[in-house]
């Protein structure tokens, strides 16, 4: 015990003395330096990680939020893409293999009328058989919706006093193009960005996707890329009869 506190006593008495020297002074800082660093790193490492959102989720096995509503197929919805000063919405109802929605751009509003894989545009009293009016429409179905988020890195969730519940994602640019365009790219880029909130209930009605990075790489967009998805009044539509 002696040994002890003679070896503290001397340690101590180093200090001193060296306290007494501007480069005794540096000695200590450069040394108090390296054990604060040191100390830091230990912390992090040995801290408890908590819950890897991700990790689960990456796998497709679990989701903390439900996307059953949707896959469902019954509920109203708005889908807005906003490309630069540009905004397409589409508004409407849907149930099953159904819906009757509105599309309003640039060129006013027109109705269409969908069964399956098929459109019809509302001319006057006639529903005129057309082409796919919805743009982009790899971002809107909750099927690959759910391949983008797993995909996707977990950032973060927020809980609100009201029980609804908002998730950050990320997605990198490279991610989007080997998904979508088939291709593999080396670049290093701004991810892209993915808000989720759910209801009161958990089931996920809003999606954000910010995906100006990815509009930039592929020339869609010179600032701003993003697409909003928005469900309400889940299992309350009723049947849609066919117009046609």
């Amino acid at each position: 015990m002696e040994k002890e506190k003679g070896k503290i006593g001397k340690f101590a008495d180093l200090i001193k003395e060296l306290y007494k020297t501007p480069r005794g002074k540096g000695i200590l800082f450069f040394v108090g330096y390296f054990l604060f660093f040191l100390i830091f790193i230990l912390i992090v490492r040995l801290s408890p990680r908590g819950e890897v959102f991700g990790t689960g989720y990456d796998q497709g096995t679990n989701n903390a939020f439900s996307i059953e509503a949707i896959t469902q197929g019954n509920y109203q919805f708005q889908y807005q893409i906003l490309i630069d000063e540009k905004t397409s919405t589409y508004q409407g109802s849907q149930n099953g293999s159904k819906s009757l929605f509105t599309l309003t751009d640039f060129y006013g509003e027109r109705s269409y009328y969908r069964e399956n894989n098929s459109f019809f545009l509302q001319n006057n009293l006639l529903w005129v058989k057309t082409e796919n009016p919805y743009l982009y429409e790899e971002f809107l179905t909750i099927e690959q919706i759910e391949v983008i988020l797993s995909k996707s890195t977990y950032l973060s969730m927020t809980s609100y006093s009201s029980g609804e519940q908002m998730y950050q994602f990320q997605i990198a640019t490279a991610t989007l193009i080997e998904m979508m365009q088939q291709e593999q790219i080396d670049i290093s880029d701004v991810p892209n960005t993915i808000t989720l909130n759910t209801d009161t209930d958990g089931n996920l009605d809003h999606i954000l996707f910010d995906l100006s990075s990815y509009g930039k790489f592929l020339g869609i967009c010179q600032n701003q890329f993003q697409i909003i998805l928005d469900y309400t009044n889940f299992g309350q539509v009723e049947e849609i009869e066919s117009p046609v």
